[in-house]
């Protein structure tokens, strides 16, 4: 259910697999919220019975209505099914830290992130496989991410450091949490880490937002070169009913190279801003033309093939002859985008 599988760009059979689950999903909510919204659950169906009709050439597909159909059966998995379905969970739970980072570090989607490295222990893989590598180019597509790399544990040394927020404490709790509060700010990573993962000292309710954690980096001499600890920010997380756990660096550091994939990101959403604001759909045909003084270079192939595989519409240069059926100049880019039927 990735993005980049629903849009047919791993494989056609991968394709096909992703759509027929996409399928099963709208039927299944349609027909499971039909009794509490009958008449926009019904409206709904018919939608999607005319998309099939009128898109897809294929008839039949959707009886008469949602009320009499009989309820989508369950599907029954086999066990490589739900093996894969492992993997992409793992993948799954990567992408949400990777936005939960970005998020609190203020870091915009559509500013691309120079690199990832992930970091787990030998047990990980010979508990799941490590099939689920294979997949971590959905990571790069989701998060927006230049890089995605997989350390070892001789790669980097993380030292880490917890210490327990006093404000959170005393307004939970107020003064009474004093004694208590004073011997957790004693203890040693190890017994902060052991009340954390039991939820619970002293009577007290223990949670991990309760604390603040601080990561310092030794890299080796190979790696030492290309990061540096002020651009490095750390997430830990654990993963499966064995706790193992997956830590996550990410390197903010904004270079020209991020700029730039920014810049194309930006006319990017431009260009479907355009095809929105004319009342264009996605798969009407059109080639978008721009004017101006774009900040980096527009014809080269890099950003041709970037904008291209984005808004599935050819970006070429502005031509005397338009007949066009939209245009708009837009400030944050410096480039006036024209929409020419195809």
């Amino acid at each position: 259910m990735g993005r980049q599988l629903i849009k047919g760009k791993e494989s056609n059979n991968e394709w096909i697999q992703s759509l027929s689950v996409l399928e099963y999903i709208i039927k299944f909510i349609i027909n499971d919220f039909k009794s509490v919204m009958p008449f926009f659950c019904e409206s709904q169906y018919i939608e999607l019975g005319n998309f099939y009709s009128n898109k897809l050439g294929i008839k039949n597909n959707c009886c008469e209505s949602i009320h009499l159909n009989t309820n989508e059966e369950y599907v029954i998995l086999q066990q490589e099914q739900i093996e894969k379905s492992i993997d992409f969970d793992i993948i799954y739970n990567i992408i949400t830290q990777i936005y939960q980072m970005r998020s609190l570090n203020n870091l915009s989607l559509k500013k691309p992130v120079k690199e990832v490295s992930l970091l787990w222990d030998d047990e990980f893989e010979k508990r799941y496989s490590g099939r689920f590598k294979k997949y971590l180019n959905m990571i790069m597509d989701e998060c927006n991410l230049l890089d995605i790399r997989i350390l070892s544990n001789s790669d980097i040394n993380i030292k880490k450091n917890i210490t327990p927020v006093k404000s959170i404490f005393y307004k939970l709790y107020g003064k009474e949490i004093t004694p208590t509060f004073n011997n957790i700010l004693k203890m040693d990573i190890h017994l902060i880490n052991q009340i954390i993962e039991i939820g619970e000292y002293n009577g007290y309710k223990i949670e991990q937002n309760m604390f603040n954690y601080n990561f310092n980096f030794e890299f080796n001499n190979k790696l030492s070169e290309t990061n540096t600890e002020n651009n490095i920010i750390c997430k830990e997380f654990y993963f499966g009913e064995y706790k193992d756990k997956i830590t996550i660096l990410m390197d903010k550091m904004w270079t020209e190279l991020n700029d730039k994939i920014y810049y194309y990101r930006l006319v990017a959403t431009s260009i479907q801003k355009s095809r929105k604001n004319a009342g264009l759909h996605p798969w009407d045909k059109v080639i978008a033309i721009w004017e101006g003084n774009p900040k980096y270079l527009l014809e080269s192939d890099e950003a041709l093939l970037y904008i291209e595989n984005i808004t599935r519409i050819k970006l070429l240069n502005y031509s005397d002859s338009l007949d066009y059926i939209y245009s708009n100049y837009f400030d944050n880019i410096g480039i006036k985008i024209y929409l020419i039927n195809q």
